[in-house]
């Protein structure tokens, strides 16, 4: 879990959560996938990770 701190200026601060994983189907393909929400953060991502 991460926890994302965006300051632009002296008086906004905006905070956001993203939650995510990754599921390997080989020992070097695998997908992730990545969810947030809050006031900085929204939708998800998809992607592809391969280990070299």
């Amino acid at each position: 879990m991460v926890l994302n701190k965006i300051y632009n200026g002296a008086e906004n601060l905006g905070l956001g959560l993203q939650i995510g994983g990754r599921y390997f189907f080989t020992d070097r393909f695998g997908i992730n996938l990545q969810f947030g929400g809050g006031n900085v953060t929204s939708g998800g991502k998809i992607g592809i990770t391969y280990k070299l």
